[in-house]
Formats: structure tokens, C-alpha cells, sequence
């Protein structure tokens, strides 16, 4: 394994490989099937969004309907929460039963890990390659159309305990040329224009790769095809000494395992291979030289005929043994349950009855029968209970784990943002020198963005103007409105710094980020894109015109609650 297959990955990070409207719809289902859930996933569950998130009207928010709940746990998830994404995974697993066990077969057959995530740590094993993830998802949903590849890869996740990630590119491609493509994207700078294009320039690539691929499929299947007919025209009498019928090859070619580029190799191997047999099939001319031919000839028969059986064994995978239909007969089993945790498998050396001793009265014997089977019920009860017990001391450590873990974030938090809050501070105060009081300090954080912007207003009003457009909104659902402050105090503060500085370049981006974990800096907007969006980056302030080109913002999706965007211009 690379360094990068051998690291651990957070739960959390299990929505990254996916689309966001298929993760709301993965977080509803397993929030759905909480009230059919086993105890320990339902309170698992339960409990960790009671501790992580909280709704309107509800003192205890796991009494939430899912639909309430979706979008909080989605929040919670891309900023983090290993505990709640520990339970997601737990139900959404347990209420894919028969898809769980299929791809567990299917890893187990592929002689690929399977023994799933580590829920004590919260953390997956390992990386997976995303090529070697998605070639195991086409693999299992081959002509399988009941099988959604979302789910199929999500639970390729679970059931194995591996993430799938990007990796290094570069150590997979060979081409000079697309080396060369990556070399001159990676020295764009962060603001190019080009990146505005980049999903569509991806878009048009895979849909150029799929072209080939096609373009390439149709010509090795006719070179197939025409490798073929030029073996059963050449070879005709070897192939039907040996037996080989290779209309076989011609009509099912398409519903093999391999690739029509496995079944070409097949075939050149196979015509090569009777070309070295061709001149020692007949008898050789004496007994010596006969019987070193023969020797030689069984060697290339055994090789030819392992050609074959190699394409007759990926035509029609081996069968499970216990997959198997149960024998015909009156003594045959309609169903055979294997044994489980509730139910225990009998010992080898148990009795197959209970033979009743003559000397016991019959009620005597019942009596002893129906006391075996309370203590038996007893014992079962007991180490469910002992199992539950051992679940729940395991979640109750998870627990307190997540919950230092919590308390050490939010002495940083509290530690960075009182570091933030000093720098903006004092960098005010050192540019008003000349006199004028500095404001003072917020004494509570605000509440919303509309109180962040209030309090920006107040405490820079010689450095910032907000006119606000027709689609600003000033009610935003952001749920981190003291970063929003701290963003538009940085603004008033080491933006205006630098702005007044003669002779500076500085990079915005990287002072923003130092000072604002997780926001970013974009110098402006493409010509295509404020043509467009006119509305969205103009605004008026005393009758002048403004194009907002240059903007702050958090956040990649099209949640409110976890992204924002603050465009403004420089006068």
C-alpha cells in the first residue's frame, strides 16, 4: 500500500466522493429506518443527533421527522461530526441487508478487505484508489439493473472500510501530452479565468474518453472477429482434432467477464500456440524422434487446451456451494438458516434427542423438558443483554472520546477568534492613530449575519459602506455570523491597510485565509459572468454606479447554512 492507502480517513468525510443530492437522500433513508432499527443503531443514532443538533420546537431534536432533520445532519457531516456519521452509516447499512451481503460476497470472492470501518476510532481503514473503487462498482452492478451505483458504492464503503480519494494522478499517466496538460493547469494562477470553465472542460473530456473508448471497443471487436475466422480458416483441422469450437467465442463474446481486449489476447495466444503445434502434430519419421515429439505435443496440447479453459471459465463464474438448490427428496429442507448471534449453532456433541428415562414419570419429564427450555430462553436473553451491555459501554467510551475531542476544538475556536478579534483591533486602532477612538470591542458575538452586518457598520463607518442589491440578503441563514464580522472587519482593516499602501502586492487570498480559517479571496469575476449575472454583481450608492468584482466567501454547496458570499468594490 502507498502512504496514501494506509492513513486513516474521519467518517465524516464519507459524503466526499458522492453527489450532494444522493448523500440528503443516503442521510433520509438512514434517518427513516430508525424506527425499525436494531436498539443499539437507534440510540446510537438517537443520541448523537440529540447531542449535535437542535430544531425548533423540539426539546430533544431525535424526535424530529427525518425531513426536518436532513439537512442539520448534512451540515453537521461536511463540517465534521464523527459521531453522527458513525450512526448514519450504522442504520443506512443495516437497512440494506441484501445489498450488505452481496457486496460483501462479492469482496470476499475478490479476495478484497471486508471487515468494514473502524466505529470505535470513527475512521476508515485506509484510501481506495477512486479507479480501482469504480471498476468494483461496474463489476457488481454488471447486468444487474435492480442495482443503484450510488448505493452500491456507498456501501462498497461500509462494507470494507476504505474511502475512496483522487490519489496521486500524475503516478497513473504515462502520456507525455497529458502530463504536459496537468504541468500548464497547475501554473494557472488561483484567479484565472480558465478555472470558470474547468467542470465544463471536465464534462468534455470524459465525454471525448468515452467516444474513444467506443470508437476503441468497435475496432478490437472487429479485429476479433476477424482474428477468428482467420484461426478456423487456418487451423480448421487442429481445432477439430482437439476438439475446440470457436463459434462459441464468436457468439458470446459479449456476455463474458472479460473485456473484448482480454478475449483478443486469448485469441492471439491461442493462434500462436497452434502454430507451434501445427509441425509436430503428425507422427515424426522413427521411434526416437516419435518419441521426443510426443512429449512436446502433449506440452502444446495441455497449453492450448488451458487457453480455452481459461475463456470457458470466465464465461460462467463456479458456483457457490451454498448457493446451491437443497436436494430433491422428502427429507430435503425447504430453508436452512445458518447460525446467528440470537441463535445459537448446537454443539457437535449434543444428542439429537432426549431420550426420556424410564425410571422419570412422564410429568416429571415434561416438567424437566419445559425447565430446560425456560433455563435455554434465560441464557439467550442473558447474552443478548450481555451484548447490549458491551455495545453500549463501547458508545458511552466513543462518547467521551467525541466529546474531548469537541471541547479541545472549541478551546481553539475560542482561542482563534479571540487572536482575530485583537488583530482587527488593533490594526483599526493603528490606522485611526491620528486621534480618533477605536471602537470597541462586540461584548457577545451576533446572533445572525443581519446583526454581523449591523456591527460592522458600526464599528467601521468610515471604512465601509454596504448598499445591498436586489439580491442581498441581509436575513442570510449562514449559521457562523461572527466569521461573517470577522471577514468584513478584515476588510476594514488589513484589506484597507494594503489598499493604501503604495508600492504593495500582496496576496489577498493567503492574508484572508490566515486570518479567517476557511474563507477565500477571489480578485473579481469573469467578463461572461458579470454580463450575465449583471444584477447579482452591480450595485448603486448615491447615484454612482458599482460592478462587485472582488468577493470573500466559506463554502462550496448550495447550502445557506454553511456558504456565503460577500462581493464588494473598492472606491
Amino acid at each position: 500500500m502507498t502512504d496514501e492507502q494506509q492513513r486513516t480517513i474521519p467518517l465524516s468525510y464519507v459524503a466526499l466522493p458522492f453527489a450532494p443530492d444522493y448523500v440528503h437522500d443516503f442521510i433520509a433513508r438512514s434517518l427513516q429506518h430508525r424506527a425499525e432499527a436494531s436498539e443499539s443503531v437507534r440510540d446510537a443514532l438517537n443520541s448523537a443527533i440529540a447531542d449535535s443538533i437542535s430544531v425548533d420546537g423540539f426539546k430533544d431534536a431525535s424526535k424530529a421527522s427525518p425531513h426536518q432533520l436532513v439537512d442539520d445532519v448534512f451540515h453537521e457531516l461536511v463540517h465534521g461530526n464523527r459521531r453522527l456519521a458513525a450512526g448514519v452509516l450504522r442504520a443506512w447499512t443495516e437497512s440494506h441487508e441484501d445489498l450488505r451481503d452481496l457486496v460483501t460476497r462479492h469482496l470476499t470472492e475478490s479476495k478484497m478487505p471486508a471487515d468494514g470501518p473502524d466505529l470505535k476510532e470513527r475512521v476508515f481503514h485506509s484510501a481506495w484508489p477512486r479507479a480501482e473503487w469504480l471498476r468494483e462498482i461496474e463489476a457488481i452492478v454488471e447486468n444487474r439493473d435492480d442495482l443503484d451505483e450510488e448505493d452500491v458504492g456507498m456501501m462498497l464503503c461500509c462494507v470494507s472500510g476504505r474511502l475512496p480519494t483522487a490519489g496521486d494522478a500524475r503516478a497513473a499517466i504515462e502520456s507525455p501530452t497529458l502530463l504536459g496538460w496537468l504541468d500548464r493547469l497547475r501554473e494557472l494562477p488561483h484567479d484565472a479565468p480558465e478555472w470558470v470553465d474547468v467542470e465544463e472542460f471536465t464534462e468534455a473530456v470524459y465525454r471525448i474518453a468515452d467516444e474513444k473508448a467506443t470508437e476503441r471497443d468497435s475496432l478490437q471487436s472487429e479485429a476479433l472477429a476477424e482474428l477468428l475466422s482467420g484461426i478456423r480458416a487456418d487451423f480448421d483441422a487442429e481445432l477439430r482434432y482437439l476438439g475446440i469450437d470457436l463459434s462459441s467465442w464468436e457468439q458470446k463474446v459479449d456476455e463474458v467477464p472479460w473485456s473484448v481486449s482480454g478475449t483478443l489476447t486469448l485469441a492471439k495466444e491461442l493462434r500462436d500456440n497452434l502454430a507451434r503445434y501445427r509441425p509436430i502434430r503428425p507422427q515424426a519419421d522413427s521411434r526416437d524422434a516419435e518419441a521426443a515429439r510426443a512429449v512436446e505435443r502433449l506440452e502444446r496440447e495441455s497449453e492450448i487446451l488451458d487457453i480455452v479453459q481459461t475463456w470457458e471459465t470466465s464465461e460462467t463464474p463456479p458456483q457457490d456451494p451454498d448457493d446451491e438448490p437443497p436436494a430433491d427428496g422428502p427429507d430435503a429442507p425447504a430453508e436452512v438458516e445458518s447460525p446467528t448471534e440470537e441463535q445459537p449453532a448446537p454443539s457437535d456433541d449434543a444428542p439429537d434427542a432426549v431420550e426420556p428415562d424410564p425410571t422419570v414419570s412422564k410429568d416429571e419429564h415434561e416438567a424437566a423438558l419445559g425447565e430446560l427450555d425456560r433455563l435455554r430462553r434465560q441464557a439467550e436473553s442473558m447474552r443478548a443483554e450481555n451484548a447490549r451491555l458491551a455495545q453500549s459501554s463501547s458508545d458511552l467510551e466513543s462518547d467521551k472520546r467525541a466529546l474531548d475531542d469537541e471541547r479541545s476544538d472549541l478551546k481553539g475556536e475560542l482561542s482563534r477568534s479571540r487572536a482575530m478579534e485583537e488583530t482587527w483591533r488593533r490594526s483599526y486602532v493603528d490606522a485611526r492613530a491620528a486621534g480618533t477612538d477605536a471602537p470597541s470591542e462586540p461584548t457577545q458575538p451576533p446572533a445572525g449575519v443581519n446583526e454581523a452586518v449591523a456591527l460592522a457598520e458600526q464599528s467601521f463607518p468610515d471604512r465601509l459602506v454596504f448598499a445591498l442589491n436586489s439580491k442581498s440578503d441581509r436575513n442570510s441563514q449562514f449559521q457562523k455570523p461572527n466569521e461573517v464580522f470577522e471577514a468584513l472587519a478584515w476588510l476594514a482593516t488589513v484589506y484597507h491597510e494594503r489598499r493604501t499602501s503604495p508600492g504593495t502586492r500582496p496576496d489577498f487570498d493567503l492574508l484572508l485565509r490566515e486570518s479567517c480559517s476557511g474563507w477565500s479571496f477571489k480578485t473579481g469575476q469573469t467578463e461572461v459572468t458579470t454580463e450575465q449575472f449583471d444584477e447579482w454583481y452591480s450595485t448603486t450608492v448615491d447615484g454612482k454606479p458599482y460592478e462587485l468584482g472582488p468577493h470573500l466567501g466559506k463554502g462550496n454547496s448550495r447550502d445557506p447554512k454553511s456558504t456565503i458570499r460577500i462581493a464588494f468594490a473598492w472606491d
